[in-house]
């Protein structure tokens, strides 16, 4: 991403000549540009309220523990 750029406002050529030159699609680059800056969140966990914490899950299972057959 930074390469292209600083490539193309170096030489004056458009971003897409360098895009060519290195073999990305024209339309990943774009997505690529469209999240640059941001935070690589795709495919992570993303904590949601009704997930347990570590001290409830230690709660199970020492339940557990103590009323097992």
């Amino acid at each position: 991403m930074d390469f292209v750029r600083e490539k193309s406002d170096l030489t004056g050529l458009p971003e897409s000549f360098f895009i060519q030159k290195i073999g990305i699609w024209p339309d990943k680059f774009i997505s690529w540009k469209k999240r640059y800056g941001k935070a690589n969140e795709h495919n992570g966990n993303i904590p949601r309220d009704h997930w347990l914490e570590a001290w409830e899950k230690d709660e199970i299972v020492a339940f557990y523990m103590q009323h097992q057959s």
